[in-house]
């Protein structure tokens, strides 16, 4: 075995987000992996074949490393790397003819493939050498005539609408970022009433109408208007985005469709090169936030991030829209870390252009944190803060909503009362008319809890009532999953323990076929504590707060995980796990094996002894630590563990699977549980062993909990 690799713990840290990511390229993730391999005394000739590359790779790489740190990762050494197949001073030429000329065709801008034409070379060159200077021409608008000078300053404020020239655009694009419905009102529809033929700029201006239909949640009205935009022709990604967003928001569509229009949109959207989304960027952003309404958190996410990355330094107003949907999918998905070091950055471009609304909400997704942390002195700070802002804002459901996240971090931090009112103050009253269909959800599910907490179950079960009346929730998604919870808590309420127990744990399995592992989170402690009032639901109680705790520490959201081991401790257990007696080095050594997904017969190859004695001291192990199966193993001892990035390679339905496997379900209980049969699971586990270069339930257990 080779010498271990001196790794710092922040060195570390950064290589693991580097070797996670999606996004950087494939040899830099690559080097990231095989150096944490190398930190952790894995051979070189074991990490070559790991990363398919040669020994002699590897110990450049290690010797990089020691020289030059995290600066030499990726690093291409000078006279290495693809040689440049481009005659000599095509360079230069598409610099200049990118920078000082126009098209022939009388266009504002070259595409890729118009100057590559004029120069002879592909349209790939010509973005490569765009990349390679940091030339973004789609950008920038660098022929402005004497004529644009009033209108100067909207030229980077183009949202949505491109309306008359002079002082009235300037007005009309100010109201669209503030969202100032009444003005964006006033102005839009005094120009529609001249420009009745189908035109672009009609189109623009109808999309703009609908947007503030849209902020004032009037989403059937905003619906109607995209679909007449769509009919004429012109923008229609744009149309295609809004009336996705539209019909999202207010469930429009019957048995929850809507989330077949959102998934239409994104796949055109991820379908454009890089140049085509950053033209089409509106369209992208409010796909984004189209797929955040019907609770498709994995795909809000990698919409939005493209926006977001995709502006540069730049952060022009639909890339501080998407970075706030990025932001809001993190946080559901319970990535409280990124949300920390993405939100301020946001709230900073949303600062620079004066989007009020947009900080709101970022600020509220702080809070939000703030409470999952247990950070109750900075939530206060928050809180304040948000109530500031808000009053400043001309309203909207952008507004309505930051309440609702604010609400969620007062609720987290055990202030019912105040969660309740600030929630009806933002989202207009019992009905929550400002707020979007799958917000009412979760705000009804806040109410209910508020009550509850207060004693007051006839209160509970009207707000109950009214959750169980929204109708075009799509099926199976975030917001199924919160009437679920709202079920089950009504359930334990009425002294049906169990019931509310089946309940809970069927919203933790939607929640996490979302990627939703905050809600999942939620839904597995509520489980816990509902079957502490049951006799014989000891064991099931432990397993379920346990798998609470585990999770709510991965996240980082301390605050869950207090209230996990509080409900134990009420009734005199300990949360699976803790140990009760201190293991032999021996039992450490076998126990850190189990954690690779080693089976008695591996371990004992590796540790010299005979399989039997393996078997004695996994008996040992599981002794201490309080468990029932070695399946639970490696859950423990990666309680403190970030998630393994493999997981992400399975589906939805191969994760709630994995989910339920790793935590000790029977395939007959884990079919039980989705309500297929144990066939499905039994297939479902073959693609995940294939999918995951793993072959037991053990192992599967250590990457899941990895």
């Amino acid at each position: 075995m080779a010498s271990s690799l001196p790794v710092s713990v922040e060195q570390r840290d950064e290589l693991t987000k580097v070797a996670v990511s999606t996004v950087l390229p494939h040899r830099v993730v690559v080097q990231a992996r095989a150096l944490l391999m190398a930190a952790d005394g894995v051979a070189n000739e074991q990490i070559a074949r790991s990363c398919a590359v040669d020994s002699d790779t590897v110990r450049r790489w290690r010797t990089r490393f020691v020289r030059s740190g995290l600066d030499g990762v990726g690093v291409i050494a000078k006279g290495r790397g693809r040689r440049s197949s481009l005659p000599a001073g095509t360079v230069a030429e598409v610099l200049r003819l990118t920078q000082h000329e126009r098209p022939a065709d009388g266009s504002t801008r070259w595409s890729t493939r118009a100057l590559a034409t004029r120069v002879g070379i592909g349209k790939d060159a010509v973005a490569r050498i765009w990349a390679d200077h940091d030339l973004k021409p789609w950008k920038v608008d660098m022929f402005k005539t004497s004529s644009d000078r009033l209108s100067e300053q909207v030229t980077h404020e183009d949202v949505i609408v491109s309306s008359r020239g002079g002082q009235d655009a300037v007005v009309l694009q100010r109201a669209l970022l503030r969202g100032d419905v009444h003005e964006i009102r006033r102005l839009v529809d005094a120009e529609l009433a001249e420009h009745r033929r189908a035109s672009p700029r009609r189109a623009r201006l109808l999309a703009g109408r609908s947007w503030a239909h849209i902020l004032d949640s009037d989403f059937a009205i905003a619906h109607d208007d995209a679909r007449v935009g769509l009919g004429l022709g012109f923008e229609q990604p744009l149309f295609q985005a809004l009336c996705a967003l539209s019909s999202g928001m207010g469930g429009l569509e019957r048995n929850g469709s809507d989330i077949v229009s959102v998934e239409s949109a994104a796949t055109a959207i991820l379908s454009l090169s890089d140049e085509d989304v950053l033209r089409d960027s509106w369209s992208a952003a409010l796909t984004a936030e189209a797929a955040m309404s019907v609770g498709r958190l994995d795909l809000a996410e990698t919409v939005a991030r493209r926006v977001w990355l995709a502006s540069g330094s730049t952060d022009p107003p639909e890339a501080v829209f998407a970075g706030q949907t990025l932001a809001r999918a993190l946080l559901f998905q319970g990535r409280l870390d990124e949300v920390s070091a993405l939100a301020p950055q946001v709230e900073q471009a949303a600062q620079r252009h004066g989007l009020l609304a947009l900080r709101l909400v970022v600020r509220s997704s702080l809070a939000y944190v703030d409470a999952l942390r247990g950070r109750h002195d900075e939530l206060t700070r928050h809180a304040a803060s948000i109530d500031e802002l808000a009053s400043q804002c001309p309203g909207g459901y952008l507004v309505a909503g930051s309440m609702v996240l604010t609400a969620y971090a007062l609720a987290t931090a055990q202030r019912a009362e105040k969660a309740a009112d600030v929630l009806l103050r933002g989202a207009g009253g019992p009905q929550l008319p400002n707020i979007q269909l799958v917000d009412r959800a979760y705000g009804y599910e806040l109410l209910v809890t508020a009550a509850l907490s207060l004693g007051d179950i006839p209160t509970a079960r009207q707000w109950g009532d009214l959750a169980a009346a929204l109708t075009g929730l799509p099926r199976d998604g975030m917001a199924a999953a919160a009437i679920r919870r709202i079920r089950a808590r009504l359930a334990v309420a009425d002294g049906e323990v169990v019931a509310g127990a089946v309940l809970a744990e069927k919203a933790a399995t939607i929640a996490l076929g979302n990627a939703g592992h905050l809600d999942a989170t939620l839904a597995r402690l509520l489980a816990g504590s509902a079957l502490l009032g049951d006799a014989d639901g000891n064991w099931s109680a432990r397993l379920a707060l346990s798998s609470a705790h585990d999770q709510a520490m991965l996240l980082g959201a301390t605050s869950l995980a207090l209230l996990a081991r509080r409900d134990l401790r009420s009734i005199g257990l300990r949360l699976i796990g803790e140990p009760q007696a201190p293991m032999t080095p021996r039992e450490r050594e076998v126990a850190e094996l189990l954690l690779a997904g080693g089976s008695n017969a591996q371990i004992a190859a590796m540790l010299g002894v005979s399989p039997r004695t393996v078997q004695s001291h996994v008996r040992g192990v599981l002794k201490a630590l309080d468990l029932p199966s070695r399946a639970a193993v490696p859950r423990v001892l990666r309680a403190d563990r970030e998630l393994d990035s493999g997981t992400q390679r399975l589906t939805p339905r191969q994760s709630q699977v994995a989910d339920l496997i790793s935590r000790g379900y029977t395939n007959d209980g884990a079919a039980r549980t989705l309500n297929v049969s144990t066939k499905t699971i039994e297939k479902h586990l073959g693609d995940i062993y294939r999918r995951l270069g793993i072959n037991s339930r053990t192992a599967l257990a250590a990457q899941w909990s990895a």
